[in-house]
């Protein structure tokens, strides 16, 4: 009788064990997919894609517009992220230029802060520009004075204190190919050490994250590989040629 007792209580420990088991795997496998869906839909070629909510708008209605755009994965949980982040009733109306390679979170500080500014400009800096083109395209915007920008990233004495990765260059040595080819947001006004400062706060974000990692495996300093990039973009103007010249 006390045998039967005993296994009768083993059973049910052995039970709840298999309960809790299975309730920590379900908390485990909603975590994992939790996090996967805040994660950027492409952190390689980020894709620009503007987007306009409309006044009134909840959540759930700026969640399906968002992955209509292809800027979430998953509404849901975009969702829960609004809540976690206490900004249910904070994200407002607007237009906004965001991009794929921002993550839930990243898009949920934006939509709270506002959409577009009018004393806010965008700018296009196209890859293999050299830094010429550059202060010819952003004076023709009416953005910079052409001779003070030049002067400015001629030297990288300007700067280097605040971004160290130039630190490595050699005196007296230019900004090329430090000034980040991308689409950029700037206050009207913006003085021309605050617009290259974004572009080489862009150029350091992707340092960190895609280049610096690999480093290691190449026998190249940051300022050969700067270079030989920027020699990639002058011999080839079509994509095509650029990988050709890249695998050489």
């Amino acid at each position: 009788m006390e045998i039967t007792k005993t296994r009768k209580k083993k059973k049910r420990n052995n039970k709840g064990k298999l309960v809790l088991l299975i309730f920590i795997a379900f908390i485990l496998l909603g975590n994992f997919y939790y996090k996967k869906g805040l994660t950027a839909v492409s952190i390689e070629n980020p894709k620009e894609i503007n987007i306009e909510v409309p006044t009134g708008s909840t959540s759930s209605k700026i969640a399906s517009i968002l992955k209509r755009e292809g800027l979430i994965k998953n509404e849901f949980i975009f969702k829960i992220a609004v809540k976690n982040n206490k900004a249910d009733g904070k994200l407002k109306a607007g237009t906004y230029f965001l991009n794929t390679g921002m993550d839930v979170n990243d898009i949920i500080a934006q939509l709270s802060k506002g959409g577009k500014d009018e004393n806010v400009v965008k700018f296009t800096i196209p890859e293999g520009y050299e830094i010429r083109q550059i202060a010819d395209k952003l004076e023709k915007q009416g953005l910079v004075d052409k001779e003070k920008f030049l002067k400015l990233t001629s030297d990288k004495k300007y700067f280097q204190d605040e971004y160290p990765i130039l630190k490595e260059l050699e005196d007296g040595q230019s900004l090329e190919g430090f000034l980040f080819p991308s689409t950029y947001e700037i206050f009207v006004n913006s003085t021309e050490e605050e617009i290259i400062k974004k572009m080489l706060t862009e150029f350091e974000e992707i340092y960190e994250r895609d280049v610096k990692p690999s480093m290691k495996n190449i026998d190249l300093s940051l300022n050969e590989i700067v270079t030989l990039a920027s020699i990639v973009e002058r011999e080839a103007k079509r994509e095509d040629e650029r990988k050709l010249i890249s695998a050489v």
